[in-house]
């Protein structure tokens, strides 16, 4: 919550962020000589929120009804797909391997929640 850290971000010029071609060179430049250089330019990326699909698997339940509830909101169901939103919670349990079914999932829900606090 403090701005500078903003102010600092906005300031830096972007030749200080990508550079010859490749990306996250502050951080790069930083940790030179305290990262071995496989990690320091790795270029793999690591999955946000990993555990999701266990922790919505132990709240099923809470996701369905959620997700129904949404679907009884004629606006929401205006806006939703709802059908597949419906689908996709019932190929939940122990499918970890369905990313996008979890992307799909969440961001309907963020954009349920969205449309069922406007009024």
């Amino acid at each position: 919550m403090d701005k500078r850290i903003l102010e600092f971000c906005f300031s830096v010029p972007d030749t200080v962020y990508i550079s010859d071609g490749r990306d996250r060179m502050l951080i790069r430049r930083a940790m030179k000589g305290l990262l071995p250089d496989d990690v320091l330019w790795n270029t793999k990326r690591g999955l946000q929120a990993a555990d999701l699909t266990s922790r919505m698997d132990t709240e099923l339940d809470n996701w369905k009804a959620l997700i129904q509830s949404f679907c009884d909101n004629n606006t929401i169901r205006d806006i939703l797909d709802c059908r597949k939103l419906e689908q996709y919670m019932n190929i939940f349990p122990g499918k970890r391997s369905y990313k996008n079914m979890f992307a799909i999932v969440t961001r309907g829900a963020m954009v349920g929640y969205w449309l069922k606090d406007m009024k």
